[in-house]
């Protein structure tokens, strides 16, 4: 997995940002980001929507490509967590169909 980053890295098991630090991340399989500390802002290769977690939120990312995570308070800390599982499509339907209704 490439991964390209301003001051900081996002790796499996914990990984912290400082203030304002970005990450750009491409991967290949789901991974489970948990929100340890502060707040962060995240988006996924080909999502419209802008992602936030607060400490203690949890993000499964939903499709291959590119991630990117930033830091948007002074610190922030994730634990990344590598899924073995492939999204099942009626979960990955579902969650389409939210966002179509809720748009």
């Amino acid at each position: 997995m490439a991964l390209t980053h301003t001051k900081g890295e996002l790796g499996l098991g914990s990984s912290c940002l400082g203030s304002h630090d970005v990450i750009a991340r491409s991967i290949d399989r789901p991974i489970e980001l948990r929100c340890v500390k502060g707040r962060v802002w995240l988006t996924e290769e080909g999502c419209l929507d802008d992602i936030l977690l607060d400490a203690g939120d949890i993000f499964t990312t939903e499709r291959r490509g590119r991630l990117v995570v930033q830091a948007l308070e002074s610190e922030a800390c994730l634990n990344v967590r590598l899924l073995d599982r492939t999204p099942r499509f009626g979960d990955a339907l579902r969650r389409w169909l939210d966002r179509l209704v809720h748009s």
